[in-house]
């Protein structure tokens, strides 16, 4: 009877509670946790708290734009500090639309002369 017990509550699952802070000690609202190879997830609130049911010796994958991914194991209660990572910031430029590298937009993407211009008569400066 006692094996059966020990079998039953290996594959029991573990309600994690926990909180997500940055090196200063902020919260890092929005931040996502996972359980490694699932789809099972939860992001921190506005206090940087989350509560998520996993299976018992689950991995959680921490992660928040812009600090360092982590990989720790599940525990009933934890607190989370992520470190920022600045280079991956400095590799990626917002636009209007999407991403892209910042190697990518450094240039100009497009040339128009005068002439070309001029033969088109705009009326807008967004027309030329």
């Amino acid at each position: 009877m006692m094996a059966v017990l020990g079998v039953v509550s290996a594959w029991a699952d573990i309600v994690v509670n926990g909180t997500i802070t940055d090196s200063q000690g902020e919260p890092l609202i929005g931040a996502t946790v996972l359980e490694k190879g699932t789809n099972n997830g939860a992001a921190a609130d506005i206090d940087g708290n989350f509560r998520l049911t996993v299976k018992n010796n689950a991995n959680l994958v921490f992660s928040y734009v812009g600090y360092a991914t982590q990989t720790l194991k599940a525990t009933p209660s934890m607190k989370v500090v992520l470190k920022e990572d600045a280079n991956t910031l400095d590799e990626v430029v917002a636009i209007g639309y999407g991403t892209q590298k910042k190697s990518v937009v450094t240039a100009a993407i497009a040339k128009v002369n005068e002439k070309e211009i001029s033969q088109t008569s705009p009326v807008r400066v967004e027309d030329a």
